[in-house]
């Protein structure tokens, strides 16, 4: 039992990193619908494969399939990873208990993965907060750092080993090397979580913009991609210098390489905005190189006596991880692509009939004022005292969300013709701290607007108490392109993401 423990600590490890790739893909791709009643999803052994295998009270609009089979697949992969680390700690409390490190360091991996699988539902109830997604890269570091540590430690205490008291100099410049790795990989979520929450704030900005406005963590990050390339540049001199193993003089060189190649995904990010493979391989790319650079930090003072291979190196396992990487990220570009396309589906309903009302400044509004603006719709009346004032204040969220912008309009149609005249809709605007012409208040005859309502935007016209509580998307030409509950925080999370795919288009 005790020689398979090596293998299953590499085996967990690989499984790990096989979950940081998988957790990368869902975060680039968006996140994705759940499933109710896990392991499960409405019953089945996976999620559906079609919308008409959805239950009757989930709304086909709302789910989308790719994502929920992106997410099912992320919790299938955590839950191998736990079930590995149990094993791997039954194994190590039964050969291990005289070798308190790996002991140590086996049990703390799968007190970890817990925490990391509770943080990792509350970084999505607060939505992104950069502060926990940073903690959840730095223990996911950790983690790997641990597996390594106990693969490397059971390997060598089975085997007689001797230490090389000449590399202490090249150990401790790995040891800063790490650090200042792990420290980058931290601050880089927590930058990647700081530009999420400004593109919630800023919708509609490209890329380069949201970057342009992040404060001092950008030159945090550029700071330590400086220091990580110069202590690397000098690892590969020291190297020169010593008589080392082949196989940890070629981990170090890979660790030059692996710095080139972050170097020049970073360079690509910030040429051509954030990619999603791209954000993905930086990502993969650094925790493989924490990685690389802890095994050379157990490897390099360790000689076996009777000079065989030692682990931790990349002589017999690079081709095959390599052509694995390859195939990975293959497959990732695949179901990235496939995830883009289907967020990116927005229907297309029909025209919005011809009509001209009249809105709360006095002057026509009407077909032709939709014409090069993306316009969010609602019908209300301003007697309601019910869902109309969460309507209001619902549209009032979005209409702060695209302040500044000319490429969003939001248009409220009264119900209640007879009482909600121009002069009761400005007053109404007012209330709600409206100006310029992005709200507009449309009063019009009863009977066209009942006509609008049903006929047009194909909303139940049993006016004024039973109108829709729905908000109705209107594309640049004048289609509509989706209706959103306001109840329900998944439609309204879908009509955001809509509008600013619709803006991009009009570019």
């Amino acid at each position: 039992m005790k020689k398979s423990f090596t293998p299953l600590v590499i085996v967990t490890t690989a499984a790990t990193y096989l979950l940081i790739f998988v957790g990368g893909i869902v975060r680039v791709s968006g996140d994705g619908p759940g499933c109710p009643d896990w392991p499960r999803c409405f019953g089945r052994w996976g999620p559906p494969t079609n919308v008409s295998e959805l239950p009757e009270d989930v709304a086909p609009e709302s789910y989308n399939l790719v994502l929920a089979w992106i997410e099912y697949g992320n919790c299938l992969v955590g839950v191998v990873v736990g079930l590995l680390m149990v094993l791997a700690c039954i194994v190590a409390a039964a050969c291990f208990r005289r070798h308190r490190g790996i002991l140590v360091a086996t049990m703390l991996t799968l007190l970890l993965i817990g925490i990391q699988g509770w943080l990792g539902g509350r970084i999505v109830a607060s939505e992104l907060a950069p502060w926990m997604v940073s903690a959840h890269m730095g223990l996911a570091v950790l983690i790997v750092g641990l597996l390594i540590y106990a693969a490397q430690e059971s390997w060598y205490v089975q085997r007689p080993v001797e230490v090389d008291a000449g590399t202490g100099a090249l150990r401790r410049q790995l040891g800063v090397l790490w650090l200042l790795a792990a420290a980058q990989i931290v601050v880089g979520a927590g930058q990647r979580g700081t530009l999420e929450g400004l593109r919630g704030t800023l919708p509609l900005a490209r890329d380069l913009e949201l970057f342009n406005t992040l404060g001092v963590i950008k030159y945090i990050h550029f700071v330590l991609a400086a220091s990580i390339v110069t202590v690397s540049v000098m690892l590969v001199v020291r190297v020169g210098r010593l008589q080392l193993r082949r196989s940890v003089r070629l981990g170090i060189y890979a660790v030059l390489l692996l710095v080139a190649s972050q170097v020049l995904v970073g360079l690509a990010m910030g040429r051509f905005g954030l990619a999603p493979i791209l954000q993905l391989l930086h990502l993969w790319i650094g925790t493989i190189f924490v990685g690389l650079v802890m095994s050379l930090y157990l490897a390099v003072p360790v000689r076996l006596v009777n000079r065989g291979p030692a682990p931790g190196t990349v002589v017999r396992v690079a081709m095959p991880t390599a052509a694995v990487m390859f195939f990975l990220l293959l497959a990732a570009l695949l179901v990235i692509r496939q995830a883009e396309a289907s967020r990116r589906q927005v229907p297309a309903y029909r025209n919005i009939p011809t009509f001209e009302f009249v809105s709360q400044h006095g002057g026509p509004f009407g077909t032709d004022q939709f014409t090069g603006r993306i316009s969010v719709v609602d019908f209300f009346f301003t007697r309601c005292g019910a869902q109309c004032p969460r309507m209001t204040l619902e549209m009032r969220k979005l209409y702060e969300l695209y302040d500044g912008s000319d490429k969003v309009q939001f248009v409220s149609i009264s119900v209640d013709a007879s009482f909600d005249t121009p002069e009761v809709l400005a007053d109404y605007a007012e209330k709600y701290e409206v100006s310029g012409d992005r709200w507009a208040f449309l009063h019009g005859p009863q009977s066209d607007v009942d006509s609008l309502c049903e006929t047009g935007f194909a909303l139940s016209a049993d006016n004024p108490m039973h109108h829709s509580p729905k908000f109705i998307l209107v594309d640049q030409q004048g289609t509509i392109r989706g209706y959103y509950d306001i109840d329900i925080p998944t439609d309204m999370k879908r009509l955001r993401e809509h509008i600013v795919i619709l803006a991009q288009r009009g570019r």
